[in-house]
């Protein structure tokens, strides 16, 4: 049974060469022969809730099983962090990679209360 990469991507739009599809497109290209590659689209990307994205990811990890990979990407990175400090799973964690993830205090633009830690 290959591994799971669980890849969640950015806010923003998400059609081709838009948001992160070009690094989730080449990094299931380059894992594919290895490691099952899972992408899900994750709710309203171009104006994202943290609740509604918390649910989706909760409802992606349970339908896995085995070892996980988990990579997020910007937002995607953000809301794997706050998750993963919140709530527990039951599933084994083989790598985090977190990609570019905003740091949501920095200024008046990027902060959210729904995303801080």
């Amino acid at each position: 049974m290959k591994k799971t990469v669980l890849f969640i991507h950015s806010a923003g739009p998400q059609e081709r060469n838009q948001g992160s599809s070009n690094l989730s497109a080449y990094l299931e290209k380059e894992l594919r022969d290895k490691f099952q590659f899972v992408m899900p689209k994750m709710p309203n990307p171009e104006n994202p809730e943290y609740v509604l994205w918390k649910n989706q990811l909760e409802k992606e990890l349970n339908m896995l099983n085995g070892e996980v990979i988990l990579v997020g990407h910007s937002l995607g990175g953000s809301v794997l962090l706050k998750y993963l400090s919140e709530e527990s799973c039951n599933l084994t964690f083989r790598g985090l990679f977190i990609i570019a993830a905003p740091y949501w205090c920095l200024d008046e633009d990027w902060q959210s209360k729904d995303f801080t830690l």
